[in-house]
């Protein structure tokens, strides 16, 4: 039986339940959080602390996930706790 889907954070490379992280959606004004699951397009996965968050967006881990050239800032990511 199969269990919870597992993904893996694109900062720490933690892997996890999908539930764990937030999800990072590549729009065309840049990226959103993804708080549904369900936008369409190109996902990543962060974990759900102000580390990662900011990892992510510093080391270009997250752009390059959702294969863009820049992330200057993610649209929800900042206010989500």
């Amino acid at each position: 039986m199969a269990g919870a889907p597992e993904r893996t954070c694109v900062a720490c490379r933690k892997k996890g339940a999908k539930t764990e992280f937030l999800r990072v959606v590549a729009t065309p004004a840049g990226a959103a959080v993804d708080s549904s699951g369900k936008m369409p397009g190109r996902g990543a996965y962060v974990c759900d602390n102000q580390e990662c968050r900011a990892a992510a967006i510093e080391r270009g881990s997250l752009a390059r996930a959702l294969r863009q050239s820049k992330l200057k800032r993610v649209e929800g990511l900042d206010s989500s706790s």
